[in-house]
Parts: structure tokens; C-alpha cells; sequence
């Protein structure tokens, strides 16, 4: 998709990525920048993805509640992803660094993964103490960044609890009951939506090199609690054969409703 005025807005399809590699179990990464950038540096970025050959794997949009003073444009949301590690890294460099992306409080970097077996990893991440164990290497990475540590007491961001959410999926609630099944530190709702699971943790990076050491230490943590637990939770919420067979039928009553 080369990014034109009419299809700037379309929707990213992170479900195509089945051919992609990025390392160990995870084959393809994909980013959520929130920000803002003047007109003229947006169009440099964009004119830099084109070149990286990836314009197909790029998407704008806006943000209607963020508003970055001192740019043009306050409110986007730019998103990449690829089998291509080092391409996304690049892609975050060149946005923060040469390009003046800049954030504030309210955003976050978002992080889509997509792995080998789907089914059998979203069953794993539903698991509480995988969550907890996620959220402890979080916090002995980061604890001593006021910044990274108010992360987690965010309420989009919490996912204290894990309940059978909508349509009988894996889900989180606030303390107060209410689902935040897309807004949670680890969003397993991704998956029947965009085929991934949204990792949205990190808060707003300053610079391409914070943004690019963040994003490592999420891939390599991922990987690492993975493994620790050889890829298998006894208390995960749901089995993989209820994943596949959810998100299916998900699919498809979202196909006819469109």
C-alpha cells in the first residue's frame, strides 16, 4: 500500500504475516507510534519508508485525544510492521531522530507480535502468572523510571484481573468490573482482531535509541518468559483449541455483520 491521501486511513492487516521471520518464536513485529510531527518531516518519514521498500506495511491515522503541541500535526498514529527486525528499529531512528517525532504523557509505543503457533501462545499469555512474571521483569528493568513504573498503574494498562471476557474470550477487568479487553498490558483481544497480541506496556519514548532499546528488551523478554516456563501455563485461562476455534468464529460473524 503506497500512502496517498485517499488510502492514508486504511486499515493495517497484521493477519498476513504467516511468511515472516523475525526470530526465535516471534516471526513478525509491528509498532504503534502516538505523536506528533510537523507536515513537512512526516513527509520526509514517509518518502524513507517508501525507499525501505516497505510502504505496503505502513499505515497513518489519527488519534482524536492526543494533541502534541508545537507540531502540525498533533494526533497521528503511524504503524509498521515486518519479518525484518532491523527495519522496524530503523523505522523508529529515523521517525524520533531525523524526523522530530515527538509524544507526550498520554502516549505509548504499542507492540504487535506475531508467533509460530498463535493458538498455543495467546493460551500461554493467559495465564496469570506468565503475567505476573512479565510484569516483575518489567519492573526489575525499570525500576528506578518514574516514567516506566507509572505504566503499570495506568488503567488501560493494568489487567490485574483475567476473566472470560466478550463472546467468551480471554479478556481483563478493571477493580471495578469493567472489560478493558483492548487496553490492557498484555492484549490477548488482539488476536481476533489483528492476529497478533498487542503488548502496550511501554509509555512514551523520547528518542529513536530509548524507543529502539525498549522495543529490544520487550522482544527479548517475550522470549525469555517463554522459555522459562517451556511454553506451558497450568492455570491459562483458555486451551489453544478454544483460541482457533474463537477466533474463527469471530471471524466470521464479524464478515457478515460488514
Amino acid at each position: 500500500m503506497v500512502v496517498t491521501a485517499s488510502n492514508a486511513h486504511a486499515k493495517v492487516d497484521f493477519k498476513d504475516l504467516s511468511r515472516h521471520r523475525v526470530g526465535g518464536r516471534i516471526v513478525s513485529a509491528g509498532i504503534e507510534l502516538e505523536g506528533g510531527m510537523n507536515q513537512i518531516d512526516l513527509a520526509r518519514l514517509e518518502d524513507h519508508v517508501l525507499a525501505m521498500g516497505l510502504s505496503e506495511n505502513y499505515q497513518r491515522g489519527r488519534e482524536n485525544y492526543l494533541d502534541v503541541r508545537g507540531k502540525s500535526l498533533g494526533n497521528l498514529e503511524l504503524r509498521l510492521w515486518s519479518d525484518n527486525f532491523s527495519a522496524v528499529t530503523d523505522f523508529l531512528r529515523y521517525a524520533y531522530d531525523e524526523c522530530g517525532f515527538a509524544t507526550n504523557a498520554k502516549c505509548g509505543m504499542h507492540v504487535h507480535l506475531k508467533f509460530e503457533d498463535m493458538p498455543s501462545t495467546v493460551s500461554f499469555f493467559s495465564s496469570k502468572k506468565v503475567q505476573e512474571r512479565f510484569r516483575e521483569e518489567y519492573k526489575r528493568k525499570f525500576g528506578d523510571d518514574p516514567k516506566y513504573l507509572a505504566r503499570l498503574s495506568n488503567i488501560q494498562c493494568r489487567g490485574d484481573n483475567i476473566f472470560m471476557g466478550v463472546e467468551g474470550f480471554v479478556g481483563h477487568t478493571s477493580p471495578n468490573g469493567v472489560g478493558y479487553c483492548e487496553k490492557s498490558t498484555i492484549n490477548l483481544a488482539a488476536y481476533r482482531k489483528l492476529g497478533t497480541i498487542e503488548f502496550r506496556i511501554l509509555p512514551n519514548q523520547s528518542t529513536g535509541k530509548e524507543a529502539v532499546e525498549s522495543l529490544n528488551w520487550l522482544v527479548s523478554t517475550v522470549e525469555k518468559v517463554y522459555g522459562s516456563f517451556g511454553g506451558i501455563a497450568s492455570d491459562a485461562v483458555v486451551t489453544p483449541q478454544r483460541v482457533d476455534a474463537d477466533k474463527r468464529m469471530w471471524l466470521i460473524r464479524h464478515t457478515a455483520r460488514s
